[in-house]
């Protein structure tokens, strides 16, 4: 065994008390475990943030392995601080500037815990709809669709083909049967919108004008030699127009408790200025 290792045995060992495995330090006689320049690294303090379980053997090569980490760290940043020399200041800048962040941040985040109110009722997000209505322009074209895809030899497939092409609640209920036990994928919810690249890439649908698609197909069947895919559009909708509620109701919610989520802030930090001036705490000077 090394001299180091000598050592570090030697200063864990007569700390450790016959009741437990953890460390106990007598706060007067503080055991160092390591030095870099004039910064001290003491068992007790190691001690603290021993993981919980380790034993004997196991608890003394974890503090070697710590103790042999925070001499490297604190030599290395020993040197980083010789060498950056009037960097050094701007990075302590920089580290109270995060810190004062983080205060602030963690203190706004308990207060919206408590004060944020999260529920949106459909009224609500209806009315923004209709006030904003400009700002819901469509990008791309989306659809309603449901769709399957199966084995070209796979049974009844010709029933399954009446019903994904009736497309009622009733018929989509009795294909969901037919898919959890003879299709590789599927998507049979009538009141869902998607893009069209989104819809492309569950079925491979080969077209160079999308509009023309939409408007010539209500039913596609698209099959190789190992899988047939069963497409049914029930409704479309063109790039620049105007979206349909469902496709954007989750982004209205997240807009609006956006909304409330500033509102609060700038409230709370109203109230806190006018509290600190009345109180004397703060002074605005001319």
């Amino acid at each position: 065994m090394s001299h180091r290792a000598i050592r570090y045995s030697f200063l864990l060992l007569v700390g450790l008390t016959t009741s437990c495995d953890r460390l106990s330090w007598n706060s007067e006689e503080r055991k160092p475990l390591a030095r870099v320049q004039d910064v001290f690294l003491y068992a007790d303090e190691v001690s603290e943030i021993l993981p919980p379980g380790l034993k004997g053997a196991d608890s003394l090569n974890w503090f070697r392995q710590y103790t042999d980490q925070w001499v490297r760290n604190r030599v290395l940043i020993d040197r980083a601080v010789f060498n950056l020399g009037d960097e050094v200041t701007g990075i302590d800048e920089l580290v109270e500037r995060y810190r004062e962040d983080l205060l602030k941040y963690r203190y706004q985040e308990a207060m919206l815990q408590k004060l944020l109110d999260t529920a949106i009722t459909e009224q609500q997000i209806l009315n923004y709809f209709e006030a904003n209505s400009a700002n819901f322009e469509l990008k791309e074209n989306i659809v309603r669709a449901a769709y399957l895809v199966t084995v070209p030899e796979a049974p009844e497939l010709n029933e399954a083909r009446k019903m994904l092409k009736s497309g009622t609640r009733e018929d989509l209920v009795r294909l969901e049967d037919y898919c959890l036990k003879y299709a590789s994928g599927f998507g049979l919810s009538d009141s869902t919108w998607m893009s069209f690249s989104e819809l492309s890439r569950k079925v491979p649908i080969q077209t160079y004008n999308q509009q023309q698609f939409l408007k010539k197909n209500s039913f596609v069947e698209i099959a190789d030699s190992t899988r047939i895919h069963l497409l049914k559009i029930f409704e479309y909708r063109i790039k620049d127009g105007l979206s349909p509620l469902p496709y954007v109701r989750t982004t209205i919610r997240s807009i609006l408790l956006n909304q409330r989520r500033r509102d609060i802030l700038e409230r709370l930090e109203r109230d806190l200025l006018e509290e600190a001036l009345e109180k004397k705490d703060c002074e605005l000077y001319e």
